[in-house]
């Protein structure tokens, strides 16, 4: 685990299109992530609108563990996109990673591990932009 005063605020933006697999998985993967949870802004965006209440009455109980929780509906992938840059901006977080949901995490660990290379590579100080981590399904 990374010590205290190096721990980085991040943001994580997951947007739900209108197709995806494995949504309990997927939400559990978010989750189990081994990051302290306080210094995690989640940025969710659904276009399911036959989902939308399953994501939102399950991120609810979340809520209090986060620094932040932002979840919208939205028809527009490039426009939820540039909400969360515009939401990680007015939080400075230090770092921010847009995740497909179409992405099948078979590791939780996946998202713990790129978190500590990401912030072991920028340990000496903050960064003046926002680095940008996004994963796809190689479906």
């Amino acid at each position: 685990m990374i010590s205290d005063e190096n721990t980085k605020d991040v943001m994580i933006a997951v947007t739900f299109g209108k197709d995806f697999l494995f949504l309990s998985e997927f939400l559990q993967t978010l989750e189990n992530l081994d990051y302290p949870k306080e210094h995690i802004c989640l940025h969710i965006t659904v276009q399911n609108s036959t989902k939308y209440d399953f994501i939102k009455s399950t991120i609810k109980s979340w809520r209090p563990k986060y620094q932040n929780i932002k979840f919208l509906p939205s028809a527009n992938p490039a426009k939820a996109k540039q909400d969360a840059i515009h939401y990680a901006k007015n939080f400075r977080v230090n770092y921010i990673l847009f995740l497909s949901s179409l992405a099948h995490l078979e590791d939780p660990a996946t998202l713990r591990v790129r978190f500590y290379n990401l912030v072991s590579l920028h340990l000496n100080g903050p960064s003046n932009r926002l680095p940008k981590i996004t994963y796809y399904s190689a479906a």
